[in-house]
């Protein structure tokens, strides 16, 4: 077992409920078989299945026959697999669904998911998927929107700490793709741009306290890249309901490998 054991590279967590899954995907990946997207045991809307479609992916890979089920059934869930093994998807497809399943609408600045990732690179490949979906889950009357702080920027080049908070402020965010070290200074900008007011006047704290999943994606790098105290200080802006008082802030205590 320990062979298949390669790399953690995506933890995912709905702070919803208490039942957890951990999940190991390796090197016998290839002889598993593919699945119709239409044969999960959950219902995939109909615009998250033409967002799939638009992308070319026919058929469901193993990780994401399993995760997405789970994540749907409101488990917590932890995922190991390799590299190309369809791991974004597997967090990306539960997350438009989860969101899509509120009965009120976001308001602007209610994050709903939050999206840690180690490096400006992998974070904006997730954000460009995020984007693509979001296209088509907004054909049905959403209203979704989706922002990437790495301070590397896109196209355009890189961005200041104020310009990231600026454009939070403006449009609020419903998905949110940041690396930890980016998310903390705009945690702290913008307590310091409203010094005076509380934390609460930080639109960005304010969208944290709204959060219903939080994904670490490539959740080793996280930790070998030094990113554990950053992700202590955003767990600690995260809300929870009465129902989770007693679970989650013990898990806040933990050290982050102990997941």
């Amino acid at each position: 077992v320990k062979s298949l054991l390669l790399d953690l590279q995506v933890v995912l967590y709905t702070l919803r409920v208490k039942n957890s899954e951990h999940l190991l995907f390796g090197n016998l990946l290839h002889i598993v078989m593919c699945s119709d997207w239409h044969s999960l045991p959950v219902k995939l809307s109909e615009n998250i299945l033409e967002a799939i479609n638009a992308l070319g992916f026919k058929e469901s890979l193993p990780v994401q026959q399993c995760v997405i089920p789970l994540l749907l059934s409101s488990k917590d869930v932890a995922a190991e697999a390799i590299t190309g093994s369809g791991k974004t998807l597997a967090f990306v497809v539960p997350v438009s669904e989860i969101l899509m399943q509120r009965k009120r609408p976001w308001q602007t600045y209610e994050i709903g998911a939050l999206i840690l990732s180690p490096t400006c690179e992998l974070a904006i490949q997730i954000y460009e998927v995020v984007l693509h979906f979001i296209k088509f889950i907004n054909k049905n009357e959403y209203n979704f929107s989706a922002l990437v702080f790495t301070g590397s920027g896109r196209s355009s080049g890189p961005t200041t700490k104020f310009h990231d908070f600026n454009k939070f402020k403006e449009n609020g965010s419903v998905i949110l793709v940041s690396t930890p070290g980016r998310l903390t200074d705009l945690i702290l900008t913008g307590t310091v741009v409203n010094f005076g007011l509380g934390n609460m006047a930080n639109p960005i704290i304010r969208g944290l306290r709204s959060v219903e999943i939080l994904i670490l994606d490539e959740a080793d790098r996280l930790l070998e890249m030094g990113f554990e105290s950053q992700i202590n200080t955003i767990l600690s802006f995260l809300a929870l309901n009465n129902e989770e008082q007693d679970y989650f802030p013990q898990l806040k205590r933990l050290e982050l490998k102990t997941l």
